[in-house]
C-alpha cells in the first residue's frame, strides 16, 4: 500500500510540474500574441491618423511596428507632409519611438543615406592601394 501511495504522490507531483510548465508556455505564447496584436493596433492607429490628415499622402507610407517602435518608409510630396506623418505616429498611444525613413520627393538624399533596404553609399571614394594597376 505504501508503494502505491508514493507512486500516486510522485505521479501527481510530476503532473503538477508538467501542467505548470504548460501553463507557463501558454502564458508566454499569449503574451507574444498580445505583443503582436498591440503592434498591429499601433500600426493601424498610425495609418488612421495619417488618413485623417489632408496633407499626408498615407498610401505612400508603409508603417511597421515592432515592440512599440514604429518604422515609417516611403515618400511624401513635401517636408510638411512628412512632418505631419511623423507627428501622427509620435502622438499615437503605445508608440515608444519613431524611425523616420520617409523621403521627400524631389529633395536630394543626405550624403551616405540610402533608400530602405539598401546599404549606405560610401562617404569617400575608395582609392586602390599604391602600386596597384588601375
Amino acid at each position: 500500500m505504501k508503494v502505491f501511495g508514493v507512486t500516486v504522490m510522485a505521479a501527481t507531483a510530476v503532473g503538477c510540474t508538467a501542467s505548470s510548465n504548460a501553463a507557463e508556455g501558454a502564458k508566454s505564447i499569449v503574451h507574444e500574441v498580445g505583443d503582436r496584436a498591440t503592434d498591429m493596433s499601433i500600426s493601424m492607429a498610425v495609418n488612421a491618423k495619417m488618413i485623417d490628415d489632408p496633407i499626408v499622402k498615407s498610401k505612400q507610407i508603409e508603417v511597421r511596428t515592432v515592440n512599440g517602435v514604429v518604422t515609417m518608409t516611403g515618400s511624401q510630396p513635401s517636408l510638411q507632409a512628412k512632418q505631419h506623418a511623423i507627428e501622427a505616429a509620435r502622438k499615437t498611444k503605445g508608440v515608444k519611438s519613431v524611425v523616420d525613413e520617409i523621403v521627400v520627393e524631389g529633395m536630394p538624399m543626405p550624403q551616405g543615406a540610402a533608400p530602405a533596404g539598401l546599404p549606405p553609399a560610401p562617404q569617400q571614394p575608395v582609392a586602390p592601394p599604391p602600386g596597384v594597376w588601375q
